[in-house]
């Protein structure tokens, strides 16, 4: 492995700059994470790792080779000692022929990516009429705070808590930035992570944001991950439903929807025909669509895509150092 030295900056510690910090971390950097801890997208409580997206079934340019790589990083982290629960296998179930036959052209010239058709699994536990599931082997879940606590605790990395007042600034060879409390912090390669607070703290213009809300449940819905519309998967001893599905805004707001989750909980009831005894209910502001953070390097924006996309993306950041 090539080594390099160096002081390395990422802002934000989501699943993007965690990332970044374990793989440049690898590559023999020094590292330092500044990170507000709020407003943290990425700490969903289970996110699904799956390249065939939304209800028509699109399939991720790249997402195949992704989801083996967020999996093998996984493993590698198990393998260094620390517990990361998570689960291989995805059930796509589609509810009459023409979407299967949508989704079958979608996926014909997938190469790359093993999957296969079946009749609805029992275990699903849906009502009403569905036509068949895709299964894709290769995608699946991870509980994210296990994982982030994982990557960064591997990367050694300095922990700083706080907002960043601007943009980074470059200094002659170093790349500085200054905290709202005065701080100043300066490194020789600086990446933005920053997501969607970052992105509506420092103006980022033109930026897309995206909220929603998942709800952890007493019990599992379904004894193995599955999406359609919803999405069903394990999460410490019970299990998550989601997401609320909100409109795409210009501005970052973190206000409360009562009104979706109560659309979530009746589309979920709909779907399983079970009531649910809710443990908790997450909210996150996802960056979709960004602009470039014009003043440093950047790795942001993944959307509802970051486990799959982000890990190997940040891996490509890092060959750079």
């Amino acid at each position: 492995m090539t080594r390099t030295a160096g002081h390395v900056m990422i802002i934000g510690s989501g699943i993007a700059g965690a990332s970044a910090a374990y793989f440049a971390a690898r590559r023999g950097a020094r590292i330092t994470v500044i990170d507000s801890g709020e407003g943290m997208a990425s700490a969903v409580p289970t996110a699904l790792i799956n390249p065939v997206r939304g209800q028509n079934g699109k399939v991720i340019a790249g997402g195949a080779r992704a989801a083996r790589f967020t999996f093998s990083l996984i493993d590698a982290l198990i393998a260094d000692g620390f517990d990361v629960p998570h689960g291989r296998g995805l059930w796509r179930p589609v509810p009459d022929a023409t979407t299967r036959q949508q989704w079958q052209n979608a996926l014909a010239h997938e190469n790359d990516l093993p999957h296969s058709w079946h009749p609805v699994p029992p275990d699903l536990n849906l009502v009403g009429e569905w036509h068949s599931a895709l299964y894709l082997p290769e995608s699946g879940w991870v509980e994210t705070l296990p994982l982030l606590a994982a990557l960064l605790k591997s990367s050694a990395a300095t922990r700083v808590t706080g907002h960043v007042k601007d943009h980074p600034v470059r200094r002659e060879s170093s790349i500085a930035v200054t905290l709202i409390d005065g701080r100043e912090i300066s490194a020789a390669r600086a990446l933005w992570c920053g997501g969607a607070l970052g992105a509506a703290q420092n103006h980022l213009g033109r930026a897309t944001y995206r909220a929603g809300s998942v709800l952890a449940v007493d019990a599992p819905v379904t004894t193995e991950a599955m999406s359609f519309g919803l999405y069903s998967a394990p999460y410490q001893h019970g299990g998550v439903i989601g997401p609320t599905s909100e409109p795409r805004t210009a501005t970052y707001t973190e206000a409360d929807n009562p009104r979706a989750v109560e659309r979530l909980i009746e589309r979920a009831t709909s779907m399983w025909g079970t009531a649910l005894t809710l443990k908790s209910e997450f909210r996150g502001v996802r960056l979709e669509e960004p602009p470039a953070e014009p003043h440093c390097e950047a790795l942001t924006g993944f959307g509802g895509r970051g486990y799959l996309m982000a890990p190997i993306a940040a891996s490509r950041w890092a060959e750079s150092l």
